[in-house]
C-alpha cells in the first residue's frame, strides 16, 4: 500500500478541520497568567459556549499559504537538517565517525552500538 502525496494529506486534514468547524459546538476555557512559567494557562472547570465561527471553503484554502508563511522558520530548519543529513549520509560519515569513535575508546563497533542503544536502556529499566 502506497501513501498518498503529503500535499494531498495536508489538504485532506485542512478540509476535515474546516468541516468540523460546522459540526462541533464552539466553546473555550478561561485563561489566567501563571507567574511561575510566565504563560497563560487554562482554568479548570471554566468551559463555556461561544458564538460559532465556522470556516468556509475559501478561508480553508487561504489558511494553507498563511500557515506556510507563519511556519517558515520551522520549515527552513527542517529542510536544512534534512539536507545536512543527506550530506552526512552521502559521505558515509556515520560509519566513519562510529569507527573512529570506537577506535578512540578502544571498543568494538558492536559494543559501542550496544552501549548507545535504547534497548539497553529498556533492559535496565526492568
Amino acid at each position: 500500500m502506497k501513501l498518498p502525496h503529503p500535499l494531498l494529506l495536508l489538504l485532506a486534514g485542512v478540509g476535515i478541520a474546516a468541516i468540523l468547524t460546522w459540526r462541533l459546538p464552539a466553546g473555550e476555557y478561561d485563561r489566567r497568567d501563571d507567574p511561575v512559567t510566565g504563560r497563560r494557562v487554562v482554568v479548570a472547570g471554566t468551559y463555556h459556549s461561544v458564538a460559532p465561527a465556522p470556516v468556509g471553503p475559501f478561508a480553508a484554502v487561504v489558511a494553507i499559504p498563511r500557515g506556510f508563511v507563519e511556519a517558515a522558520d520551522v520549515i527552513a530548519v527542517i529542510l536544512f537538517v534534512g539536507a545536512a543529513w543527506i550530506v552526512i549520509d552521502r559521505i558515509d560519515w556515520r560509519h566513519r565517525g562510529t569507527n573512529w569513535f570506537s577506535r578512540c575508546l578502544s571498543v568494538s563497533v558492536v559494543r559501542l552500538s550496544e552501549e548507545c542503544s535504547l534497548s539497553r536502556c529498556f533492559r535496565e529499566a526492568d
